[in-house]
């Protein structure tokens, strides 16, 4: 046999090892990515004083023919605006045939980043934040793979849904005359502890202060709040039945003010 037509087989041979390694290669990730080799288990909430954080147990079973590297998730979490909260990664180094990879992602969200934001929309409007997913890897030390799921959302409750104020008729206690303010809301959130201190400023149709109030407020996450707080009046003449109420909330968390609600109509 001359070299020439040594170089060729080898060649050839060369050429056929490389297509069966790729056919094969492909065969096992198509098999491997279409019988639900990758799971995920049940998503956990836990909240510290400045994080809530979000863990996802997941496994990989490589049933495939060739080991795996790099196995990679990323998740960027996103406010209603668009912006960036949180960017979380974990990391595999590898996977070897034949077996299963045990790992919890997680996400975690600074609240203090989270309520730097639009603060009064969170707290007072339910909404959306946005969830970039992508999952990477390397098979059979060749083949670069990336799965990315974009712009998938879930919900946002707010702590303060439905805040409402109501004014009722002046009375007097045998000191003062004082104004009563039914307050009530709904704690939306799955997570968020509404504890504070809550304060009003209540204006008659004249722009005038003629009354101020305080009072504490607790509500566990997915409950309802109900209460009376009494303002004192320091001059009854002043009362008008329109105007305006400035709230302030005061909590660990946040601060919320003024939020200005008009009460007796608009």
């Amino acid at each position: 046999m001359t070299p020439a037509k040594a170089i060729g087989l080898v060649g050839r041979l060369l050429l056929i090892f490389f297509f069966l390694y790729l056919t094969t290669s492909l065969y096992s990730l198509y098999n491997l990515l279409s019988t639900g080799s990758f799971s995920l288990g049940q998503m956990e909430f836990t909240i510290t004083e400045d994080a809530l954080t979000a863990s996802i147990p997941f496994s990989f079973n490589n049933t495939g023919f060739y080991d795996l590297w790099d196995l990679n998730i990323t998740t960027t979490i996103k406010d209603p605006d668009g912006n960036i909260l949180s960017k979380d990664e974990t990391f595999i180094a590898s996977v070897p045939r034949g077996t299963r990879a045990y790992e919890t992602h997680r996400v975690s969200i600074s609240l203090a980043k989270l309520l730097s934001g639009n603060l009064t929309r969170l707290l007072l409007e339910d909404g959306e934040l946005q969830a970039n997913i992508s999952i990477g890897f390397t098979y059979a030390m060749a083949l670069g793979f990336r799965l990315t799921f974009s712009n998938l959302s879930f919900p946002w409750g707010a702590p303060l849904s439905h805040l409402c104020l109501t004014p009722e008729d002046l009375r007097f206690n045998g000191t003062h005359y004082i104004l009563p303010v039914r307050l009530s809301f709904e704690n939306h959130s799955e997570f968020l502890h509404v504890s504070g201190r809550l304060r009003i400023e209540a204006f008659n149709d004249r722009g005038e202060l003629f009354s101020t109030g305080l009072m504490d407020v607790e509500a566990s996450p997915r409950s309802n709040y109900h209460g009376i707080l009494e303002a004192i009046v320091w001059n009854p003449s002043m009362f008008t039945d329109r105007g305006k109420i400035r709230i302030y909330l005061d909590t660990e968390l946040y601060h919320l003010g003024p939020v200005v609600m008009a009460y007796g109509g608009s």
